[in-house]
Order: structure tokens, then sequence, then C-alpha cells
């Protein structure tokens, strides 16, 4: 089975071979019913499946065509282009050093991106404001004069016009999220969360002649530029006489920076001069800045952003969470008040204390290990899919299940009408029975939760919201999101970066989505 892509209009989440055992196409495999299949009704399994694959089929009535380059679109391996492979930028390039990928010197080249022309210029996102299609509140202003300390208007922009006039005077746009406008980019932005398995956030920057946007700064997700008119010169380095840090210890950071002074940055490693058609690809952490010194066009990029806080450390601390939670309901000790006077400096009580807790950590590691031996056993790459156990699993399986709320729906061809829609999906749903091996080609669509008795709970992502793929908006009533534009807001109270500002402070991930997209089924593990 074949991951999707965005050139791949047929790559649907399920597909349907018709023989004389039918199944489903698999990569991942549900395990069918074997001893306890006698003592189930007749049908059940099919019916607990049903909801699930329904929506996942449906999804063929909520397609989304490409037009122009993006028809060749293959995800990442697109972006990257001839020069470089997934796997050499996957060895070379990832969490590693910064590439540049010119185009400008390919007969195509500059019109690399041509499938994105239509939000490639100031007045396309002007007449989308002005026709009420991009509400305002997704546009943040900006400027820096001095090269080291960004500016923001006050007040911000209220209407289209207000967007006009400031552009007009300088300052720059940051569009946040347009692949809730644009269906290519959204077709690609899907692809590449089914490929990294990780959340992707889209912002547009139009920075207007001879000016810069932004001071230089730092992000904490991983950065793909894509230059789609006008040039821009960027500036990358990798330290700053701020930090704490040692210079070879400010790598992959956990949170974006502030704006930094010029004169604090090492030198810069690379400082490519961006073309229409080029793509620029940089690791979290990495300082940057750019500027567009024609001062007779405007630059007009994008920033594809993804892997934020999705990190061996936020696993760990997961599975520490998870199974903790456990020893607290098996372990009284666990339950018991810490000794009086416990929280006083020089407390006598300190050294027993730090031994129970050095015993708990050895006991949950005991438990980690013989997870991990479990897993070996089994080996990697197996097809069988079960309810998550031990800590690990569950904590992945809870991640899992984060990123599936809140990621874009795959986009599947539409049928010709809703009727032909319901009856494609009722004749393969017609296939899903008890002897069934049930399995999607993209399992990224789908998290397993663990419920109690052995049970799990299937969700998909096939319902989520376009409208709030990475964003929270002013009338959603949880107003909190991810720190930065990454997530994206109207919030004019936090630092604004190339890819981590504007939602409201202290926010989660798990209001950006609406759960009522979730759908969700009860399945036997």
């Amino acid at each position: 089975a074949q991951a999707p892509s965005p050139t791949d209009g047929t790559s649907a989440v399920v597909h349907a071979q018709r023989s004389k055992q039918p199944r489903l196409l698999a990569m991942a495999r549900l395990p069918r019913p074997r001893a306890a299949a006698a003592a189930t009704p007749p049908g059940l399994h099919a019916a607990i499946l049903s909801g699930a694959l329904a929506t996942l089929l449906a999804a063929r009535a909520a397609a989304v065509r490409l037009d122009g380059a993006l028809l060749r679109a293959q995800g990442l391996q697109w972006l990257l282009g001839d020069g470089v492979g997934v796997d050499e930028f996957r060895e070379k390039y990832f969490e590693k050093d910064p590439v540049h990928i010119e185009r400008r010197r390919a007969a195509d080249g500059a019109g690399y991106y041509d499938g994105l022309r239509d939000i490639a210029t100031p007045e396309a996102l002007f007449e989308l404001l002005e026709q009420g299609k991009v509400p305002v509140y997704r546009v943040n202003m900006f400027r820096c004069l001095d090269k080291s300390t960004k500016e923001t208007p006050h007040p911000p922009p209220k209407t289209p016009a207000d967007v006009r006039r400031l552009f007009s005077e300088g300052w720059s746009i940051r569009w946040l999220q347009p692949q809730h406008e644009h269906d290519g980019l959204a077709r690609l932005v899907s692809v590449l969360e089914s490929e990294f398995g990780s959340l992707v956030g889209v912002n547009a920057y139009l920075t207007p002649p001879g000016s810069q946007g932004l001071a230089p700064h730092w992000d904490d997700v991983e950065v793909f530029v894509l230059q789609l008119g006008g040039r821009k010169r960027w500036s990358l380095h990798r330290s700053t006489a701020t930090s704490p840090l040692p210079p070879e210890a400010q790598t992959l950071p956990r949170f974006g920076s502030g704006d930094l002074p010029l004169e604090s940055l090492s030198p810069s490693i690379l400082s490519p001069s961006l073309a229409a058609g080029d793509l620029l690809y940089f690791p979290r952490g990495m300082i940057h800045y750019a500027s567009n010194n024609d001062a007779s066009a405007t630059s007009v990029h994008l920033t594809i952003s993804t892997f934020h806080q999705q990190t061996l450390y936020d696993l760990a601390s997961k599975a520490f969470e998870e199974a903790m939670a456990d020893r607290w309901e098996e372990d009284e000790e666990l339950r018991r008040a810490l000794p009086w006077g416990a929280l006083s400096p020089a407390s006598a009580a300190y050294p027993r204390i730090a031994a129970d807790v050095a015993r708990q950590f050895r006991r949950l590691a005991d438990e980690m290990e013989a997870e991990a031996a479990e897993a070996g056993d089994a080996g990697e790459g197996g097809t069988a899919v079960t309810a998550p156990r031990g800590p690990i699993a569950v904590a992945l399986a809870e991640l899992g299940a984060d990123f599936v709320r809140h990621r874009l729906s795959p986009r599947l061809p539409a049928a010709s009408t809703a009727e032909d829609a319901a009856s494609h999906a009722a004749e393969e749903l017609q296939e899903v029975s008890p002897a069934s091996g049930v399995a999607v080609p993209d399992p990224s669509v789908l998290a397993m939760l663990p419920e109690e008795g052995g049970a799990a709970r299937l969700l998909t992502c096939l319902a989520n919201s376009r409208r709030d793929h990475m964003m929270v908006h002013p009338d959603c009533p949880a107003t909190t999101g991810v720190e930065g534009d990454f997530g994206g807001s109207s919030s004019e109270k936090v630092e604004e970066g190339e890819l981590a500002e504007s939602v409201g402070a202290g926010s989660d991930l798990s209001s950006a989505s609406g759960r009522e997209g979730e759908a969700e089924a009860e399945a036997t593990a």
C-alpha cells in the first residue's frame, strides 16, 4: 500500500480489492477474531468498525484537487526536487544543517511553485481580506528597522484597508495558515503530515520592497522556506553570545527565542539569496533573519514548519506520567503523605525521601526495560495492531491520538454526486465481516487508545475541521493553543517569530481542532 501523495488522487485512506476473499489492502492490520469469534454476535465486528470505515470512505466526497506544479507533488520529495533525495535529506541535513536548493537555472525553476501562484502576491491577500474569506485577525504585521529589534504597529490592523495602508508604509505581513483557503497547499500539508507523522503549519510572509520584517531569532521547529515571488537574502547562524550555553550546546532547543542582537551572533554559516522557485531548509535552533533588498519588488515566501516538541523528551515525560498513574493505583506507598516538615530546608527526612524516590524510579526502569524486551521479541515492522500495553506504548498512543485530533484530514477525489459517494461507501462496507482483515494505507490517520477491559477506542482525523487546523479563532470558546504562529491566533501579547508566536500564552494544542470532528469507534483489541 502506498502512502498518499498530492499527485495520487486515488490514494484513498482505505482501499478495497474485490476477490473471492475480500480484503482491505494493508500497512497496519487489526487482528482477525479467533477464539472469541464464537461468542461474538454475527456482524458485531463489522458494526464496530463500520462507523470508522464509513468516515474514512466518506472522505472521497471532500476532495481537494491540485493545479499547476503541485500536480507533480510527492510530499517532501517534491519540495526537495531532483537534487536531494529524502533519504539523503534525513541522513545529512535533518536536525543538523541547512540546505539551499536553487532552481533558478532550471528551465521551469521560477515556475516551480506555480500551483501556489494565486497566493503569491499582496493583491491576492488583499482581495481575500476584502471578500471576507480571510479574517483580519489572521494577519500579523511587523517591521525591523535597525536589524535587531522588531516593531509591531499600534494599534494593530483592524480592517483590510488598515492592512493595505500599513503594507504601503513598509510593514511586513504574516498571513497565518493559508492552507485554510488554498486547496493545493492543504493537500500538500496533509501529505507532509502523513509523511512526517507530525503536525505541519504554514505561514505566508509578504515583505515590502527594501525592508526587513523580523529580527534575528531561532525557532523550536524544523523550517522549510518556499520562495514564491521576488527575492530575499537570508543569514543563518549557529549560536549567540547571549545564551548561557556554549555554542556547541545551542542546538535543537525546546522553545523559540526572542529578538537577538545582531552583534551577538556567531559568523554566518550560510547567506543564501532566495529567488522564486528556491527552497531553504534549516533545523530548529538555527538563528536566522532575512531582508528584501530589492527596492522595486515585494518578496513573498511560505514557511512550512513541523516537529514542534515531538522529541524523546516528550515521549519519556509522557511515559513517566502514564507509569506513575498506574503505580498510584497499585502502590499504597505512593499515596501516603510526605513526612512532616519534608519541604523545609535541610529537612531530616530528606535522605529517606531521596531513597524512596530512587526506588520508585528503579521500579519504573525495570518495568520499561521489560516492555522494551517484549517489543524486541515481537520484532519491528510487524503488521498486527493491538491495544497499547505498557507505559511506553500507552504514551505513544496518547501522543498519536493528539496528532490525529489536530492534523489535517487527507483529501480524496470526490464522487460525482453525494449519492454516488454513499453508494460507493456502502458497496465497500459490505465487504467488512468478522472474517475481514482491516487495514489502512496511511496509518497516520488513525489512533488507538486503550480502554478498560482490553478494549480500544479508534480515532480518525477524517472529519477534522480544515478551518481549525493549527488555528485558535477568537470565536472559539477555548482560547488556548500552541504558543506561536505554528498554531496561530490574533494575540499580540506574545513574542512573534518565524514560527513560534501569537497564540495565547499558556496554550495547548488540544483546543486547536474541533473535537466534534473525531470519529471514534469501539474495537475489540
